[in-house]
């Protein structure tokens, strides 16, 4: 099993608590891995940020599909942009990251 630390812009508008709850709710979502929140280990990186949600993902799972899987639980939380941003980055300590905001260029 991998872990992804999922870090969302607050220009999303999006609840943690809520996003969380709708991710483990949903069968889809939940059989690809559990999310819970926690501190944010890259406080550097996203200040003011300091939780992120970390899914424990099944292990070779394409991070287009783990994307595919955010925007589907956003949706249902009513969190819509003509395109939302992912990106995706691997930390030298391991933590694996994957930052979602709006692409401003699409907007």
């Amino acid at each position: 099993m991998e872990e992804y630390q999922i870090v969302f812009s607050p220009e999303l508008g999006m609840n943690l608590k809520d996003f969380v709850t709708a991710w483990n709710e949903e069968t889809e979502t939940h059989l690809n891995g559990e999310a819970r929140l926690a501190e944010t280990t890259s406080k550097g990186y996203f200040e003011p940020v300091t939780t992120t949600i970390v899914i424990g993902v099944v292990t070779g799972i394409a991070a287009n599909a783990l994307y595919d899987l955010i925007k589907k639980v956003l949706a249902k939380k009513g969190v819509r942009h003509i395109q939302t941003h992912f990106e995706e980055l691997n930390k030298p300590d391991g933590t694996r990251l994957v930052i979602v905001d709006i692409n401003e260029n699409n907007q």
